[in-house]
């Protein structure tokens, strides 16, 4: 299963992938603290890959430059250790590996309510939508235009 930081951004809409409720989602969660609680919660396997970009925020202009990284965890033993049928009646199914989280949204809750609740939770300074502004770059509101700086000369419109 693949979870990407953007599952559990409080700062996301639904629609910008986003699939936990935002009273539920963390303000700007990054790879390293979530791989931490993952294996906290008894993950075997958690992988980070730092070069993937979440697929919905490339071509959206919300998240410039798109956040890096996602996390491969395995919730269920592989195949290959599938459970092997006692009898004909016997209805049970390849298990889950930490009890209470089968499946990827309960997966998803839990790490963002263990993420708030960390007391050396510290978000990063700068999150997806704040831009640090270079210093003597004011922008007048509205121009496009630093301040005290007059429009280039061109063609008037008519």
């Amino acid at each position: 299963m693949i979870i990407w930081p953007q599952y559990i951004d409080a700062r996301l809409t639904p629609s910008q992938g986003r699939r936990v409720t935002k009273a539920q989602a963390v303000d700007d969660p990054i790879i390293p603290e979530m791989m931490r609680v993952l294996q906290f919660l008894g993950f075997p396997e958690v992988y980070a890959d730092m070069q993937g970009s979440y697929p919905r925020a490339q071509s959206q202009g919300y998240q410039i430059p798109p956040t890096k990284g996602c996390l491969h965890v395995t919730i269920k033993p592989p195949k290959a250790q599938h459970y092997v049928r006692k009898s004909e009646f016997d209805t049970a199914t390849r298990g889950h590996l930490v009890d209470g989280l089968e499946n990827k949204h309960k997966v998803l809750v839990k790490l963002a309510e263990m993420i708030k609740t960390r007391p050396d939770r510290n978000p990063r300074p700068l999150g997806l939508f704040q831009v640090m502004p270079m210093p003597g770059w004011e922008l007048t509101p509205g121009t496009g235009q630093q301040a005290g700086q007059t429009p280039p000369a061109g063609k008037k419109k008519k």
